[in-house]
């Protein structure tokens, strides 16, 4: 049987962020901390600290066609403020509108507010209140309906105890996933990285080779999603994260996936690594 365990490492590599883009980032989240912390101090506001969290946060960052990255960045606020989640999102947003080095201005989001810079690199700033100033309390995220308990410590922690001693592992296959999304996705919407988080870490078992543990990991989630199109994040509140894909989409999805699945299988049956290469080089894209 072909192993292509050390390409799929290799590709792993590949797929970091250049470091021009690295650049670019790290001075887009000084600049947008500074700022904000600049902000919360002259207008009163109660800002503690800074939580990075997301695919930063994991590991499980990756780079895209064009460049393009994000990162999350919370913005934590302790004591709770007196205005409505609401008004301070908004008021984080008024930041950044004609004020700050971007030339592009931010987007009021439901759950955040995104500041863009040209380079195609967005930071997310979701908005929190502590429980407690010592960080072992609970966290709260502003959006536009209210305050709802949402702390990102509590996936983090659910992650690793999904990953276990191979949480190293279980990191490059999320990148993996989400390689592959973006090679399939075009102008469709594909299942986020959250998503692919999840599912990959509910269904991880440990393999001392890359290819063998990927193979897995789409088999099972071809069977759960045959079965129903769902996704709930394993804390709370619980969301459905595939909500937000139409049915087209469900179905390029879940043709992209089938596909993958055989030439998964006949890639590890293979006798040349040559052709297995092939095989997954047609579903993981230019950079394996």
């Amino acid at each position: 049987m072909a192993n292509c365990h050390v390409q799929l490492l290799a590709f792993n590599e590949a797929l970091n962020i250049s470091k021009t883009t690295r650049t670019q980032l790290a001075s887009a989240n000084r600049t947008v901390r500074g700022h904000l912390k600049k902000q919360c101090v002259e207008k009163g506001y109660s800002f503690k600290r800074f939580k990075v969290q997301g695919s930063k946060q994991l590991g499980t960052l990756i780079r895209k066609h064009g460049e393009e990255c994000d990162i999350d960045i919370g913005v934590c606020f302790y004591p709770k403020p007196a205005i409505t989640p609401e008004a301070l999102m908004k008021a984080v947003h008024r930041f950044f509108v004609n004020g700050h080095s971007t030339q592009t201005q931010p987007e009021l989001k439901k759950k955040c507010v995104r500041v863009a810079y040209a380079s195609r690199i967005h930071i997310d700033l979701p908005i929190y209140y502590l429980e407690k100033p010592t960080g072992k309390g609970m966290a709260y995220l502003a959006t536009r309906q209210g305050w709802m308990k949402n702390d990102p410590r509590e996936f983090e922690e659910w992650f690793k105890i999904q990953g276990g001693k191979d949480e190293a592992q279980l990191v490059r296959l999320v990148r993996y996933l989400k390689a592959w999304c973006h090679h399939i996705g075009g102008d469709r919407r594909m299942p986020q990285g959250i998503g692919l988080t999840v599912l990959a870490g509910t269904f991880f078992k440990p393999d001392i080779r890359d290819d063998v543990a990927l193979l897995s990991i789409l088999k099972d989630l071809n069977k759960l999603l045959m079965k129903s199109w769902s996704c709930l994040m394993p804390v709370y509140p619980h969301d459905e994260l595939l909500r937000r894909i139409s049915k087209a989409d469900q179905a390029h999805f879940m043709q992209q996936l089938a596909l993958f699945l055989i030439d998964a299988q006949q890639a590890i049956k293979v006798r040349k690594s040559d052709d297995a290469y092939t095989l997954w080089k047609k579903h993981l894209g230019r950079h394996f």
